[in-house]
């Protein structure tokens, strides 16, 4: 992000073409992560209980291929037995459910309606399509439910006369910097069984935030009252307290720099507590941390509580509680939870107590102050959703309730540690090193330093596999990976996150490096062997570290600045975020600016570059990379390579752009720092008949017979899937008739399937073949087989079943139909065909695994049992397995691997 910002030789790819989402990824070994593991990733979050506490609303956040995009669905589960329900579903992203007072609804947003538009839903908790209950011309904002029967949101007006003018004569003509028409979002309220509307304000600013109070009389909001604020932080929002009964409005916080945010109501509605940021320069705080303030209803004074905790507030909020606040407090890569309470004018704080504590993230507490939903996770472990009761400042009756991701468990997940070293000023930098897969101890691999945006960022001990950053993808490929939390990362206080206030670069860097240094020192890297990536502030700290050193074999830089005086213009943020950073404005600084920008270094960088922008990127704007690409592009002395990702803003939205992101950049480590890239053919289509031919080629043959030659017999080729030794083919008539000279063949199928081969048959070939080689074959045991077949199942269109020789996908009535045609065609042939003339599976290219001949296994009683689809057999999922007759029968062998 830079928010802060919190995502030939030389060739510049625009990207327009959409690639695959879903298929086409073939990996060796199924633990290891791929890019679709990364995308198909659900996410659960916006957790709302209901009343009597016996069960959630929520949404679950999944990929939608044909959106192209992520789309929420809301679930409703039960707190009680975990049993729950669908309650929407379909294109549309639906969000922010919240029960009614009475528990009888649920009301959300969604944009399901014709017009595309932002309204509120109402949805029974039994079930049932959803209705709509607003239709205003320009949506809604945000809502929450007042009472039973009314809710309050907030929307802006129907569009204005002027606004209409402009739509009739197309003028879509942009007036930056208009005040003028910086036009007001305003709270409404809405009776639910009438849908009459009622205006509740007539502010000239936007209202970005509202809470009520529990009896729903009182309204606090933070109102925005300057179009330019996001760009110079000069004119900040007023706050404002409504009293829905006597209809008035008051500005709260009228102190100067009070610009409180994050309201949240004490649960006898008696006051609010809210955050402030502050720094150590009043009136500047753009950098700076939270700190926690509590308003008194009654007295509309407000105070600052005192939280005795030397970092301040942390990233992840605070709820109201039967015993006090439940505060998150800044604890660097974990959490710190506290409850906070006033008795008698003195505020008193309690440690929330559990051992895993640092781990847990609350998502929300119920509205009777004890029921709780939390997330429990560390950079291994998953996301655990979990329900509980605050019981005497403890999480008692915790169990899990959502479940998501499940096959994630057979996914491999690296080893972690969060570790620590001495970066600039020799101060302690902490950061989470992600070990390799299958590790050995002494032995030194690749590192691939991944930087957190920000710079307010932080990298947390909790579990994180996205497009930006995919460290279990990583490790897979055999490299650590080092998450680095540098001077000026957040949750880490103030004295921290102000440090690179006029030393931007200068305290990160070495931070940086040093890390690496420290883990080189160790013995564990290889200092012949590193890479750097990042997206955001991670970008322009990766940039400036192949500045500062040529030891980085590759760099990839998504959405990073190299300018800094062009992004003071550019950036919807410039002038706040330069003037923090950069101590004024690039007119009275500009040596300044050119020694902080890395674009008038350009000519000491030696690392292959990869460069990725969105073309409607505000935050870094896109004119950066434009101004790296063509640095690096006409100095001429690296490798570099410029993506742009059409429409997309500061962060990738679309699948097919972080698809296409992670496989450009994995195969710019693959070439620049593994060393293992194979440049592709454009032209060539995979799986099209010259690629099926190629693969077929590479299997091993004697005198155009499959197979290979052991003391001049012609025996299976095998090859590796997973961890087995599997062969190629299913063991052909050539090379069974060399076992047993009974078995007969006319000439022109010597490589066809060895069919009709009994159990004890194919046992005793594996014998023999054991004596003949030396080594141990065996057939497959029955879960080994399963695998297989398992293998198999998406290339079942592609494999000599039933349903290839109709033409069509038939069914069990027209399997015995055709069942004349086969007889007939029979008299005269066979079904079967040569091993290998149908598509294979895998990279290690086996063939016939859903097709050919059905193949013997070995059941756990050491019994033969027949498995998996023969030529006769339709491919049909729905019907009880038969095995064919004998004929269509054979078997493929397993060799052992030494111990």
């Amino acid at each position: 992000m830079k928010s802060s910002r919190l995502i030939n030789f030389a060739a510049v790819l625009l990207f327009i073409s959409l690639v695959g989402l879903f298929g086409g990824q073939n990996n060796e070994n199924p633990k290891k992560w791929t890019v679709d593991d990364v995308l198909k990733q659900e996410s659960a979050g916006s957790f709302n209980i209901s009343p009597d506490g016996n069960k959630v609303v929520w949404v679950k956040t999944r990929p939608n291929k044909e959106e192209n995009r992520r789309v929420g669905d809301i679930y409703l589960t039960s707190l009680v037995d975990s049993t729950g329900i669908q309650l929407t579903r379909g294109k549309t992203n639906d969000g922010n459910p919240q029960w009614c007072p009475d528990g009888k609804l649920i009301a959300f947003t969604s944009n399901r309606s014709k017009d595309k538009k932002n309204q509120i839903w109402l949805i029974s908790p039994q079930g049932g399509e959803p209705w709509q209950l607003t239709s205003l011309k320009n949506g809604i904002n945000s809502f929450k439910w007042q009472n039973k029967k009314h809710i309050v949101f907030t929307a802006r007006e129907d569009p204005y006369f002027y606004e209409q003018e402009l739509k009739k004569k197309k003028d879509d003509a942009i007036v930056v910097g208009d005040q003028k028409h910086f036009l007001p979002v305003r709270l409404f309220q809405i009776e639910v069984k009438s849908k009459k509307i009622i205006r509740l304000s007539m502010n000239s600013g936007k209202i970005n935030e509202f809470a009520i109070s529990p009896d729903g009389r009182w309204i606090v909001t933070n109102e925005a009252q300057n179009i330019h604020y996001p760009y110079d932080y000069r004119i900040p929002p007023r706050q404002f307290l409504y009293d829905l009964k006597n209809k008035t409005r008051e500005e709260i916080f009228t102190e100067k720099n009070m610009k409180p945010y994050n309201f949240v109501w004490k649960l006898d509605g008696k006051g609010f507590f809210c955050s402030q940021r502050i720094s150590s320069k009043p009136g500047d705080d753009y950098v700076g941390v939270p700190v926690l303030y509590y308003f008194d209803l009654k007295t509309k004074k407000y105070e600052r509580v005192p939280l005795d905790w030397k970092w301040k507030l942390g990233f992840f909020g605070y709820q109201a509680t039967e015993e006090g606040l439940l505060v998150s407090l800044a604890n660097g890569p974990w959490n710190k939870l506290a409850f906070y309470n006033e008795v008698n004018g003195r505020w008193n704080r309690y440690w929330l107590k559990d051992k895993h504590g640092k781990n847990i993230f609350i998502n929300t507490v119920g509205k009777d102050g004890k029921t709780t939903i939390f997330t429990y996770t560390t950079a291994s472990l998953p996301p655990q959703i979990k329900c509980g009761k605050i019981q005497d400042h403890k999480l008692v009756s915790k169990r899990n309730i959502i479940k998501l991701n499940s096959w994630i468990a057979k996914k491999y997940i690296a080893k972690t540690k969060v570790i620590n070293w001495k970066g600039a000023h020799s101060d302690q930098i902490d950061g989470i090193l992600y070990y390799p897969y299958n590790y050995q101890q002494g032995k030194k691999y690749p590192l691939i330093v991944s930087i957190h945006g920000g710079p307010g960022g932080i990298d947390r001990d909790a579990f994180r596999e996205g497009w930006s950053s995919y460290p279990n993808i990583l490790t897979s490929r055999g490299a650590f990976v080092l998450k680095v939390n540098y001077h000026g990362s957040g949750n880490y206080g103030l004295k921290w996150i102000e440090s690179i206030r006029n030393h931007y670069y200068e305290y990160e860097v070495p931070d940086i490096l040093k890390g690496i240094d420290y883990l080189i020192k160790k013995g564990m890297v290889d200092p012949d062997k590193l890479g750097i990536m990042g997206w955001s502030n991670g970008a322009i700290l990766s940039i400036q570290c192949v500045i500062e050193t040529d030891r980085f074999k590759v760099v990839a830089a998504g959405a990073g600045d190299v300018n800094w005086t062009s992004d003071y213009g550019n950036c919807a943020f410039g002038a706040a975020f330069d003037n923090a950073y950069f101590g004024g404005p690039p007119w009275k600084r500009p040596k300044y600016y050119i020694k902080k920008s890395p674009l008038f270094k350009m000519e000491k960088v030696t690392t292959p570059t990869i460069i990725f922008f969105g073309t409607k990127d505000t935050n870094v704007p896109t004119e950066q990379g434009w101004e790296h690409y063509h640095a690096l592009q006409q100095i001429g002395k690296v490798p570099v390579r410029f993506i742009l990702f059409p429409g997309e803003p500061h962060g990738l939205r679309k699948l097919t752009h972080q698809r296409r992101k992670m496989e450009e950049e994995l195969k710019w480590f693959d070439q620049y720092l593994f060393k293992t890239y194979t440049v592709l053919n454009e032209a060539f289509k995979k799986n099209s008949p010259l690629d099926l031919a190629l693969r077929i080629a590479k299997a091993k043959k004697v005198n155009g017979l499959y197979g290979e030659n052991i003391n001049n017999i012609l025996i299976p080729e095998t090859v590796k899937l997973d961890t087995l030794l599997v062969g190629r083919f299913e063991v052909t008539r050539a090379q069974y008739s060399l076992f047993d000279t009974s078995y007969h063949y006319s000439s022109e199928t010597e490589n066809y399937p060895a069919s009709g081969i009994t159990f004890e048959q194919a046992k005793k070939y594996c014998k023999w073949l054991s004596k003949l080689t030396g080594k141990h074959y065996r057939l497959p045991f029955v879960k080994e087989a399963e695998m297989l077949i398992k293998r198999a199942k998406s290339n079942m269109d592609n494999e000599n079943n039933l349903d290839y020789w109709a033409g069509y996908s038939i069914t069990p009535d027209d399997a015995v139909m055709l069942r004349p045609k086969i007889e007939e065609l029979e008299k005269s042939g066979t079904l079967l065909k040569p091993v290998g003339s149908f598509k294979p599976i895998g990279k290690s290219n086996i063939y016939d695994l859903g097709g050919n001949v059905a193949e013997w296994c070995v059941s756990e009683s050491g019994e033969g049992k027949i498995m998996g689809i023969s030529a006769v057999t339709p491919k049909d999922p729905k019907s009880v397995y038969l095995p064919p007759a004998l004929k269509y029968v054979g078997f493929r062998v397993i060799l052992e691997k030494k111990e």
